[in-house]
């Protein structure tokens, strides 16, 4: 082998390399926004979640002011809710 040819090898092999290690970082960076978009989506429903909540409490504290007793509160929640 001449110093030629062992000079692309050694060329060949870095860009082998190069190849290998752009392929670990862009799937890298694909698993790090599958991450944050998991983690927004979350957050969302977190969000959402608490919004239903304060909604439901308040309807709650509107029908006790209204005379309704917290068993017929809860029946309504539940009835709402399709609970038994």
């Amino acid at each position: 082998m001449t110093g030629l040819h062992a000079l692309a090898a050694m060329g060949f092999l870095c860009l082998l390399a190069a190849v290998v290690v752009w392929a670990a970082v862009r799937a890298a960076g694909r698993a790090a926004a599958a991450e944050a978009k998991a983690r927004a989506e979350q957050a969302e429903a977190t969000v959402e979640a608490l919004h239903r909540a304060n909604e439901g409490r308040n309807e709650a504290v509107a029908d006790l002011r209204k005379g309704k007793t917290p068993a017929q509160v809860k029946a309504g929640n539940d009835a709402k809710w399709g609970k038994r």
